[in-house]
């Protein structure tokens, strides 16, 4: 999973944004990330390619985002091994020691109904201590992890429909304008594929 995205973020960023990108901790990355989406929406404007009208209709999603970021981060707390081998001992010590408590029954439980009582409580109680586990990182690749590509893919959506506009409001002259502040990063990439 991340060396196919270290392969994507290569494609778009240069090897010293990118370097400079992972020597921050993981948790300040997609905060990097949307300030250098401010500062390139700020470019835009200081190049005459939109207005601030546009970046008022695209900064309330970066700021959003930001925030978001930012509550997100928040769910990645990894309990201290400590706690974890702790929480592992008192419960295999409760399912131990769970049947012993059936002793003072009268009449005495037979040995099949504490067998399936033990297995209903032991996978009740098994289930959620590996399901606290998977809720505890909720960033990855697996089926039960959020899914961050649907959400990168909102966002690239409502960016292209942002562009799609303003070359609707603007027409060729748009991109004659893209191409000509582009032709240097064009040839130079050109130059180096060929």
């Amino acid at each position: 999973g991340s060396l196919r995205r270290a392969a994507n973020l290569a494609k778009v960023l240069p090897r010293r944004d990118l370097a400079r990108l992972y020597r921050l901790s993981t948790r300040h990355r997609p905060l990097a990330c949307l300030y250098a989406a401010q500062r390139i929406a700020e470019m835009c404007i200081k190049e005459g390619l939109f207005g601030r009208p546009i970046v008022r209709d695209i900064n309330p999603r970066l700021i959003t985002l930001s925030n978001e970021s930012v509550s997100v981060s928040a769910f990645y707390m990894p309990l201290a091994l400590v706690y974890t081998l702790h929480l592992r001992f008192v419960l295999v010590f409760f399912l131990i020691l769970n049947p012993l408590a059936m002793f003072s029954e009268d009449p005495l439980p037979s040995l099949s109904q504490i067998y399936i009582f033990m297995a209903v409580i032991s996978y009740a109680f098994l289930g959620l201590e590996d399901m606290a586990m998977k809720i505890q990182n909720p960033f990855g690749v697996g089926s039960s992890d959020l899914p961050l590509e649907i959400f990168n893919f909102i966002v690239y959506r409502d960016v292209k429909d942002i562009i799609d506009m303003k070359y609707r409001f603007f027409g060729k002259t748009y991109t004659n304008r893209l191409l000509m502040l582009g032709k240097d990063e064009i040839a130079s990439k050109e130059s180096t594929l060929a």
